[in-house]
């Protein structure tokens, strides 16, 4: 188990970054999974609060006394895009990984993914298989999806290998995608700096995929993989989660649309068409480099 008193003593690998609002309940657990599943790489957790009023503040403040993580206050729910940049302008990690806080971990489950961004230099973000707690898949990265609607063509995102079986071959495989969740999104911290982090013009919903995009169009790849493994309670955090659905759609086209490819067109009888533009494709990681373990993990 990592002792977060080594891990607040020296820089980390990774600052987990969980942005909070209400759901004590989530908000322990997910705490208490983080402590108990044994992994390689150092980190340290930052909570932002984002104004909760269920009991959350005084134990996390009571967590933080102990050593276990860093609180972050704020008076009022700032959203998931403004609660994680204020979180990151705290972090000491050479990477962020951006964690919602309705995950359960599983064994080693955060080493996957520094080691890709250590092993290839050419990795700006890395994401995570998610799994219901039943035990099929909730996010093997995010396939961007054009769709007709009304008179026009809408961009969006979709959770390739949604509710397929954990063992479904093509989520098994790691991939080069446009996105991955920020429910569970690592990315170079020089990086996410460089690009001003989220864009707080969304509000809990399409700002990972933004950030993605952002990534690709700089030069960076977007990899899914899979050999970390995250349980996902997906979308626990109540009503406020969906209140501008619409507000983000939009705004993710008007930045979007016209400049990025999507992977798939959604036809008139609800099916998923691969363009010939596509950008999905496997992964591997640079052969000369995929046994070490001891590369600086660059930041």
């Amino acid at each position: 188990m990592n002792q977060p008193g080594e891990l607040l003593r020296s820089r980390p690998d990774v600052s987990i970054i969980m942005p909070v609002f209400n759901r004590l309940d989530m908000t322990r657990s997910c705490v208490a999974s983080l402590l108990r599943e044994e992994v390689r790489s150092s980190w340290e957790l930052i909570v932002v609060d984002n104004g909760s009023t269920d009991g959350t503040r005084p134990w996390l403040a009571k967590q933080q006394a102990e050593g276990r993580l860093q609180l972050v206050p704020s008076l009022q729910n700032k959203g998931f895009a403004r609660g994680c940049n204020l979180g990151a302008r705290q972090a000491r990690g050479r990477h962020l990984l951006f964690l919602n806080n309705d995950m359960e971990m599983t064994p080693g489950w955060l080493d996957p993914m520094v080691e890709t961004l250590a092993e290839d230099l050419a990795v700006g973000v890395v994401g995570a298989r998610l799994l219901f707690p039943d035990g099929t898949i909730q996010h093997g990265g995010v396939a961007l999806v054009a769709q007709p609607v009304r008179d026009q063509v809408q961009l969006g995102g979709f959770h390739l290998g949604y509710r397929k079986p954990a063992d479904f071959p093509a989520a098994s495989r790691a991939r080069q995608v446009q996105a991955v969740t920020g429910a569970c999104l690592m990315i170079r911290l020089g990086l996410f700096a460089a690009l001003g982090g989220f864009d707080e013009g969304y509000w809990n919903g399409n700002e990972d995929v933004d950030l993605c995009l952002r990534v690709g169009k700089t030069g960076w790849k977007v990899v899914y993989v899979p050999e970390s493994v995250v349980i996902h309670h997906e979308s626990q955090s109540g009503p406020e989660r969906w209140s501008r659905v619409d507000q983000n759609v939009k705004r993710l086209n008007e930045k979007w649309r016209g400049r990025v490819q999507p992977d798939f067109v959604l036809d008139a009888e609800g099916k998923f068409q691969p363009t010939e533009l596509g950008t999905l494709r496997r992964y591997h990681r640079p052969v000369t480099l995929k046994k070490s373990r001891d590369l600086p993990l660059v930041g």
